[in-house]
């Protein structure tokens, strides 16, 4: 299970990390700008920095070559049922998320972002090469901890144990895979069939999947996960809308002071939440006219699919609880 609190590096490393964070995004905002290709943004990147540069300890349980292949092959996955399938749409996220739930248990692997490079091309209709192509350049960035030397991050999670699941721990595995798609799905079908898109936004999504894990910390802080996501939205909403789109400043400006305010309600929070960071990226990619809801739609989900969670997995456990780390 990938735990999504997190200690946050002490001074003054985690301020360089966010700054390599940040030196990402605005690189990779300028260069979909320079050359006209939005497909380039993959805004799960800055959840992926978050996690693999920012966090003194990853929140996953992967390997440096599982950091870059599932992202990719999600990413791929999703083009491919966008350009060869004639699917619904509820039914290619549901497809999409079966196909991450697999490689994740095949791959012993629990990150979880992979999810989102899978359903974001089908829910914002890419069919472009250039999505897939742009994730596995990226993500091959955070895999390899960027050119800087090692010793200027943590040290490297030793890869998992090679040996295969218990038969038992496996079936458990499925088990709980299962009742997360069918949520997924019921919650997807209705949300596209009103309308409401960003009910099921991607990092929503991952944050169900990550609340529904027996033990999670994200249970015990629902109203700090429903916060930072709200935060994220409306951040990313404003200032895209109010750099980009009114001032017609370059998008890597808005970006940066997206990033920026995120990183400052990670400090103020003290808690590091990477679903929190795509979300506030997505809005750079999306039409302007959705701009107005997605903030109001990426609350009303939050609480759509915490409250789902509830329902299909049980009430927060007492026991075993894991407080949240101060800085």
């Amino acid at each position: 299970m990938a735990i999504l609190l997190f200690t946050i590096p002490t001074m003054p490393h985690r301020f360089f990390r966010y700054g390599i964070a940040l030196s990402l995004v605005v690189l990779m905002t300028w260069i979909a700008e320079y050359l006209g290709e939005s497909e380039i943004i993959f805004p799960e990147i800055l959840a992926l920095a978050v996690g693999g540069w920012v966090a003194e300890k990853r929140p996953w349980k992967t390997t440096r070559f599982n950091l870059w292949l599932a992202p990719t092959a999600a990413a791929l996955f999703g083009v491919i049922l966008m350009r060869y399938t004639r699917l619904p749409a509820w039914t290619m996220v549901t497809v999409s998320f079966a196909f991450v739930a697999l490689l994740l248990t095949a791959t012993r692997s629990t990150l979880m972002p992979s999810i989102s490079a899978a359903i974001l091309p089908i829910l914002i209709g890419t069919t472009s090469w250039i999505y897939p192509i742009s994730v596995c350049l990226l993500t091959a960035a955070i895999a390899l901890n960027s050119p800087l030397p090692e010793r200027f991050f943590r040290q490297v999670a030793p890869a998992l144990p090679r040996n295969p699941p218990e038969s038992a721990a496996l079936g458990r595995e499925l088990l709980f895979w299962g009742k997360l798609l069918i949520a997924v799905t019921l919650v997807t079908f209705l949300a596209l069939k009103y309308n409401v898109l960003f009910l099921v936004a991607p990092p929503l999504i991952v944050t169900f999947v990550e609340f529904s894990h027996e033990g999670s910390p994200l249970r015990k802080y629902p109203v700090k996960v429903f916060l930072l996501l709200g935060l994220a939205a409306w951040a990313g909403m404003l200032c895209h809308s109010i750099l980009s789109l009114h001032l017609g400043w370059p998008l890597w400006i808005s970006s940066a002071f997206i990033t920026t305010f995120l990183f400052i309600c990670y400090e103020s929070m003290e808690m590091l939440f990477p679903p929190a960071a795509a979300i506030s990226l997505l809005p750079t990619i999306l039409p302007t006219a959705q701009l107005p809801h997605y903030p109001w739609q990426v609350m009303a989900g939050t609480v759509l699919l915490l409250l789902t969670s509830l329902l299909f997995f049980g009430p927060v456990r007492k026991k075993g609880e894991i407080r949240l780390t101060k800085i």
